[in-house]
């Protein structure tokens, strides 16, 4: 699903999911910030997984869910449930993500980019299920949802 993501971001994201690293320091994030984060991540991607074959999901592929305004592909692996995001429109610029969510904890990297695709910033973000002390963010999210 990674191919899914813009070209610049693909070996960034790649990079951070087998390693941890992302470019730029890392900031850690408290247990509290880090615990919202998760749960509010969680949340959106668990009910959007709920929706697939819905009425509100205009795709008929299992393991895709289209609504007006935003995409949903998901699949269960051996690392955990894998999802890519992106919103849809005509707004200027649009959010993508790739993650995957396990049981010790969340990986994902969310991007902003204009509509043709190039990017704008992009982010990696480790939370932490145990240690929300351990969780933190790299790169550049400023403007995007965190």
């Amino acid at each position: 699903m990674i191919s899914k993501l813009p070209p610049k971001m693909q070996n960034s994201t790649r990079h951070f999911m087998e390693t941890g690293e992302f470019r730029g320091p890392k900031t850690k994030l408290d247990s509290e910030t880090s615990d919202r984060v998760l749960l509010s991540y969680d949340q959106n991607v668990i009910n959007g997984c709920r929706q697939d074959n819905t009425e509100v999901d205009r795709n008929p592929a299992k393991g895709v869910v289209e609504t007006e305004s935003s995409r949903l592909e998901f699949k269960n692996t051996d690392a955990g449930l894998e999802f890519f995001t992106e919103s849809l429109g005509e707004a200027p610029f649009k959010l993508v993500s790739y993650g995957v969510s396990a049981l010790k904890g969340m990986d994902f990297v969310v991007g902003m980019t204009d509509q043709s695709g190039n990017v704008l910033s992009e982010g990696a973000v480790h939370l932490n299920r145990l240690y929300g002390d351990e969780s933190f963010f790299a790169g550049d999210l400023k403007g995007l949802p965190t």
